[in-house]
Order: structure tokens, then C-alpha cells, then sequence
């Protein structure tokens, strides 16, 4: 269980200053690694330990101290992971350098929302991009938001809540190749059992058949 407790010698420790702590563990019973948060309250603490003990035995947990790194540089980890041509990954890093960066780079990943999703596409259509662009450079940060909920740094990615820009009339081409960038957000946003799905018809050509 979740112990909260104030790391003070205060003989009061009600009334004193020092935030309250808690201490839990990881999944994994005595075996999991021990985490400390410190909170102003007692309430907060309370709270938030009976939350990590209910996410554990609900097996939702969140390692918040994971969600807490930058942008820019979850954005530089995310990008490594991937092996892409080339020209894909300048694709990526301009995204990252010219727009991700300069409006969410010193938040932490776990503190982006909705609302800055938003604003971050609309900064890109008033910065000149076309929609279609806008909605590709989405689609990369919804893949890599969708690779942090996967790797439990955050409950659920904001880019969820976003749709994409409507384009203006533009008429859809059945037998347009989509974008690797595309590739990767269609297959991070599928669930397990049909990622594979996206890969083969991607990559080996392979199709639905009635």
C-alpha cells in the first residue's frame, strides 16, 4: 500500500511547511520499484496514492515520473526509434524543429492537452502550411503521442480529441500511395490484433478482398 508521510522532524507535522509524501511501488509487489511524490496537502497525497494503488490492481498504471520528460526531448527519442529512409526523416525533423519545438518543447509530455494540439495546428495553417500538410505533420504527432501511451508515459494521447483540417474540396484519389508518415499514425492507431494489417497492405501491396 501507498504510505504518505511528511520527511520532516517537525513535532507538528500537521501544521508545518513541508509537503507531504508518498511513497509507492511500482507493479510488481515488493519486487516493483519504489517511487516518491510530493504533494502540498495531505488531501493531494491521500488521493494520488489511493489512485497509483487502484491503477495497479486495474492494471492501468502510469509512470508519471516518465510522463514528466520535454517535449523536444521525447520528441528526439521517439525519432530514434524509428529506422526511415532519409527523406522521411527529414520530413520528421522539420516538423520537430520548425513547429513541434518552438510552441511544446519545454512542456513536459504529460501536461500537453487538447487545446495545445490545437493551437499548434492553427499556428501551422497561419504560418502558410496547406491543409493537407497541416494534417500530415498532425498525423506525426499523433504517432508519437500514440507510442508514449503505449509505453505508459501518459493515459491517452490529446491528439485524439483533434480532428484533422478539412481540405478544400479536394477530390480523393483512390489509388494515391499514402506518405510513410501516414503509414506509421494508420498503424498506431489501430489496435494490436490489426496493426499487421496496415504493414502488409503497405508494404506487400496486399488488399481487402470481398
Amino acid at each position: 500500500m501507498a504510505q504518505v508521510l511528511k520527511k520532516c522532524d517537525c513535532r507538528n507535522k500537521t501544521r508545518c511547511a513541508h509537503l507531504w509524501t508518498v511513497r509507492y511501488r511500482e507493479p510488481g509487489g515488493r519486487t516493483g520499484r519504489q517511487r516518491e511524490k510530493s504533494f502540498p496537502t495531505k488531501r493531494e497525497a491521500e488521493s494520488f496514492g489511493v489512485k497509483a494503488e487502484n491503477d495497479k490492481r486495474a492494471g492501468v498504471y502510469i509512470d508519471h515520473q516518465l510522463g514528466q520528460i520535454s517535449m523536444r526531448k521525447w520528441a528526439e527519442e521517439w525519432l530514434a526509434q524509428h529506422q526511415v529512409n532519409e527523406s522521411t526523416r527529414r520530413n520528421y525533423q522539420g516538423f520537430i524543429s520548425n513547429h513541434l519545438v518552438p510552441a511544446l518543447g519545454a512542456r513536459t509530455l504529460a501536461s500537453v492537452t487538447i487545446p495545445d494540439v490545437k493551437k499548434l495546428q492553427t499556428a501551422m495553417v497561419n504560418g502558410g502550411l496547406a491543409a493537407s500538410t497541416v494534417n500530415d505533420r498532425r498525423n506525426i504527432l499523433r504517432a508519437m503521442m500514440a507510442t508514449a501511451v503505449k509505453e505508459r508515459r501518459t493515459y491517452e494521447s490529446p491528439c485524439d480529441g483533434v480532428p484533422p483540417i478539412k481540405t478544400a474540396g479536394a477530390a480523393v484519389d483512390p489509388d494515391e500511395i499514402p506518405t510513410l508518415a501516414e503509414v506509421y499514425a494508420i498503424a498506431a492507431a489501430m489496435s494490436d490484433q490489426y496493426r499487421l494489417t496496415v504493414w502488409l497492405q503497405a508494404g506487400a501491396g496486399l488488399r481487402i478482398s470481398d
